[in-house]
């Protein structure tokens, strides 16, 4: 084999070893509390699956204010401790770097808010950071709304979200089998829902509460509208879509993040196992390198990947 191809082989493993990485952004006003908030938040999503098993595959950076214009406030929509912030700023902050998520974090007010333009404050629950960026993967809220502000602000009309529905259920089911058929299409989680777990009670549309496993998704009444509009979400206990004293990510949260950073990169995500690191990750791509360079140039690659002498 020529050099020419051979250099094309390295350049082409290189490319995939090296592909960029999904970015979030932690963007600080510019004081010591929030870019050390800031960095708190970064490591709280950096521990959490799936990123916890991204490896290298994961950048997390915190970048100060330092042109002082993200002008954070309080009373979002009508609902106090929904925070926003300068949101052209952000998202120019975000295509400067490059970034593939950007999140506002300031020090002087309580809340946040997720979606679109996504913001962090002081005293917050160990697991709202997930819950605030899951909202920026299309998920919504698996907790009922408790007011009218909410209602208006989201409910009016309701809204479809890959983790929780609306849906007016038929009166009676003759079986468990004949509410599957008939909502299959209707539940994303549908294909996540094992054979062997009901959908229904009885003649009722709804999995019956603490039947079955946690990690289980199933059918249960709950989340965002459900005060106002018949709601379903797919796990009974509180998940950090319910509530965030805990970082408790299910399944199928990792499973919609992981589908939407893919689609966003334009390739798979590896997940690590529970016991390989990023850099042993790093270093099985590198011998990789080394057994392809050897096998069509004859020689060995140093730790640098640095060409380095002729093979025995």
């Amino acid at each position: 084999m020529n050099k020419a191809v051979a250099a094309f082989i390295i350049f082409l493993c290189s490319s995939i070893v090296q592909a960029a990485p999904f970015r979030i952004a932690l963007f600080a006003e510019n004081d010591a509390e929030s870019v050390a908030l800031a960095w708190k938040f970064a490591n709280t999503i950096r521990q959490a699956e799936p990123f916890s098993r991204m490896g290298n595959q994961l950048e997390i950076k915190v970048y100060p204010d330092q042109a002082n214009s993200l002008k954070c406030v309080a009373g979002a929509m009508g609902i106090p401790h929904l925070l926003s912030c300068n949101t052209a700023h952000m998202n120019q902050t975000k295509a400067q770097l490059k970034a593939n998520r950007i999140i506002a974090v300031t020090a002087r007010l309580k809340g946040a808010a997720g979606g679109s333009s996504t913001v962090l404050g002081n005293d917050l629950r160990p697991g709202t950071p997930v819950h605030e960026l899951f909202h920026t993967f299309g998920m919504g809220d698996e907790y009922d709304y408790p007011s009218r502000q909410h209602y208006l602000a989201y409910c009016n009309p309701p809204r479809f979200y890959p983790n929780v529905i609306p849906l007016l259920p038929s009166r009676s089911y003759v079986s468990d089998a004949e509410a599957r058929t008939r909502h299959k299409k209707d539940i994303p989680w549908f294909s996540e829902i094992k054979p062997a777990t009901l959908i229904t009670t009885g003649t009722q549309l709804g999995t019956t509460g603490g039947l079955y496993p946690k990690e289980d998704a199933a059918f249960y009444r709950g989340g965002e509208c459900s005060k106002w509009i018949p709601t379903w979400k797919p796990y009974y206990l509180e998940t950090v879509m319910v509530r965030t004293e805990q970082v408790n990510v299910m399944p199928l949260h990792s499973k919609i993040a992981i589908r939407v950073m893919e689609a966003e990169m334009g390739r798979k995500i590896q997940l690590l196992n529970a016991t390989t690191s990023s850099s042993g990750d790093r270093r099985v791509s590198e011998n990789f390198l080394r057994r392809i360079f050897k096998a069509v140039s004859g020689a060995t690659l140093d730790g640098q990947g640095k060409k380095s002498g002729k093979a025995k």
